[in-house]
């Protein structure tokens, strides 16, 4: 007897990923061994807008209060990618 399936490929697929939180019962196994992915995708999802509103709001809301000298704004976004590089390396 031989496993040529392992258990990843138990997995719902991205692509797989609506049909399943529409057809999935919560009685079949597949269900049991997947319910964490929708959860993970949803996670996702909230995680992105979080981070977009967090870059996106405050040069909107201190757009007008920023400094006018030449290089504020590259100062400013200078260190945004060093913090979001430093993140990223840690979480790595």
């Amino acid at each position: 007897m031989s496993d040529n399936r392992p258990f990843f490929f138990y997995t719902v697929q991205p692509r797989d990923l609506w049909s399943f939180v529409r057809n999935a019962s919560h009685d079949t196994a597949d269900y049991k061994v997947n319910k964490a992915v929708p959860l993970l995708f949803g996670l996702m999802g909230i995680s992105l807008v979080a981070t977009a509103l967090v870059l996106v709001l405050p040069p909107l809301v201190l757009g007008t209060r920023l400094p006018r000298q030449p290089g504020v704004r590259g100062f400013l976004l200078y260190f945004l990618f060093i913090g979001a590089g430093y993140i990223l390396i840690e979480v790595g």
